[in-house]
């Protein structure tokens, strides 16, 4: 019997081909849906959204994510530079986004309306691992402008004016 190796993860099948059209069965049709399953993204709930984690992009700088909380959600905004990201990839530096509208509206908060609408505290920063926010839900990316307001908030609540 000839031997056949996985395309992706190098799988040794002892089986002969299925001929065209034709799945098999036992060891060689479970490989062939493990194959099809990788390319494809299609198989069981879990291995659906465990295919959207890795189809997400990769986390940047402005970023919105609805992340599971003990009560309820909450929204974030990456606020950590791109490069910084890249560096230490498994953690982010994100601030909480009010989407309740009772944030007080002071120097330290500032109005965002894409891609969620809400204040973002610039009090309210906070490090996560990578995989507790991308096990949440991808809202979108903020606008440069909007980016820009919520830097100028961050640096008076940090006192990194000049």
């Amino acid at each position: 019997m000839p031997r056949t190796r996985g395309i992706q993860h190098g799988w040794n099948i002892d089986s002969p081909p299925a001929a065209p059209g034709v799945l098999g069965t036992g060891r060689r049709r479970a490989a062939v849906g493990r194959l099809a399953w990788a390319g494809g993204c299609s198989g069981g709930e879990g291995r659906d959204a465990a295919c959207l984690r890795r189809s997400l992009p990769p986390l940047r700088r402005g970023q919105a994510w609805e992340i599971p909380g003990r009560r309820s959600g909450h929204t974030l905004l990456v606020i950590e530079a791109d490069p910084a990201l890249s560096a230490f990839p498994r953690t982010a530096v994100t601030v909480l986004v009010d989407t309740t509208g009772t944030a007080p509206d002071t120097l330290l908060s500032t109005r965002i309306t894409a891609p969620v609408v809400g204040d973002v505290i610039g009090t309210q920063i906070m490090t996560l691992t990578v995989s507790a926010i991308t096990a949440g839900k991808y809202l979108g990316i903020a606008p440069d402008e909007e980016m820009s307001a919520v830097s100028r908030t961050l640096r008076i609540a940090l006192d990194l004016t000049d």
